[in-house]
């Protein structure tokens, strides 16, 4: 005769609270996947404690750039004990992150070959941005540009066909 089958769910500890802080039911048992998750209430408050953190350190002077501007980034060189500031001006043609972790790429063409560096736009070593001119992008990664040389490269400029409006 075989010995009586095993139960389905593993004998429950008594007394044990699992990671929200309430007791193992059949439910929450160390064998279940609730058993694994913090409750929703730590989780939320582990964000906003995350996004109060982040708050105090996003930079609150940023102008306003979207893809297609034309930008300066200035940017901080530390050589030694000298501290300098570097511009590197170009197109934005991408824009990633939110928050602490934002970055933009910017890209400019010197003697025939396309630089891009990526900048974290929050980074301490950046001492400002510097919007010159607003291009008219219909898209929101501009990695086509890549692909073009010379005249075609060139973004239009937004404000062009606004004459009208401006009484001019």
């Amino acid at each position: 005769m075989d010995p009586a089958p095993p139960s389905a769910y593993p004998p429950l500890p008594t007394g044990a609270p699992n990671l929200s802080g309430q007791p193992f039911t059949r439910a929450t048992g160390p064998g279940c996947a609730l058993a694994h998750e913090p409750h929703a209430s730590t989780i939320m408050d582990t964000q906003r404690f995350i996004e109060s953190i982040n708050d105090a350190v996003l930079k609150k002077d940023l102008p306003r750039i979207d893809i297609g501007d034309t930008i300066n980034v200035h940017a901080r060189i530390v050589e030694g004990d000298k501290e300098r500031v570097q511009i590197f001006q170009g197109v934005v043609i991408a824009r990633a992150g939110r928050g602490i972790s934002e970055m933009i790429t910017v890209r400019r063409v010197v003697d025939d070959v396309g630089i891009e560096r990526v900048w974290p736009i929050n980074s301490p070593m950046i001492a400002k941005f510097e919007v010159l001119r607003h291009g008219d992008a219909r898209r929101a990664k501009l990695y086509y540009l890549r692909d073009r040389r010379g005249k075609s490269q060139r973004l239009r400029d937004r404000r062009r066909g606004l004459k009208h409006l401006n009484g001019a």
